[in-house]
């Protein structure tokens, strides 16, 4: 979307970002720890 220009696509490129915001800020609500750059995802 984003690479074609679509509205869509920035919109959803936006919204993604600001629910990741979100959603790392609400895992201390629920007692979990912010991953960090040591953290293995394997």
């Amino acid at each position: 979307g984003i690479a074609s220009g679509s509205l869509h696509g920035w919109l959803w490129g936006a919204v993604a970002i600001a629910g990741t915001y979100v959603g790392l800020r609400a895992r201390t609500l629920f007692g979990l720890s912010n991953p960090t750059p040591r953290d293995s995802v394997c």
